[in-house]
C-alpha cells in the first residue's frame, strides 16, 4: 500500500504485488506494458489498481507466449479498440 501521507502505490508496491523487482515496474512502464504513472510535485511515480493488474497480466502472458509478444499484447491493451485487440489475441 501507500505511504500514509500520499494516496496510491509506490513502485515497490506494485513490485511487491506482481511479483517482481522496483526495476522491473519502472522498465514495464517505459516500454508502454503499464499505464502511465501519474507523478507527485516532486517527481515520484503514483500507482494504483490497473498497475498491478496490468503487471499480473504482463507476467501471465509472458508466461503462455514470451516476454516479448506479451509486451506487444500489453501495449495494444491500452492503445487500441477492444475489437482490434481481441483479433490479436485470437
Amino acid at each position: 500500500m501507500g505511504s500514509r501521507n500520499s494516496p496510491g502505490l509506490r513502485t515497490v508496491d506494485v513490485g511487491r504485488r506482481a511479483g517482481c523487482s522496483v526495476q522491473q515496474v519502472r522498465n514495464l512502464e517505459r516500454d508502454g506494458v503499464l499505464p502511465p504513472a501519474a507523478r507527485t510535485a516532486a517527481g515520484y511515480r503514483v500507482y494504483d489498481e490497473s498497475h498491478v493488474s496490468a503487471a499480473l497480466a504482463y507476467r501471465a502472458l509472458a508466461t503462455g507466449t514470451g516476454p516479448v509478444e506479451a509486451k506487444r499484447i500489453m501495449r495494444a491493451v491500452h492503445a487500441y479498440p477492444r475489437s482490434n485487440l481481441l483479433a490479436l489475441l485470437d
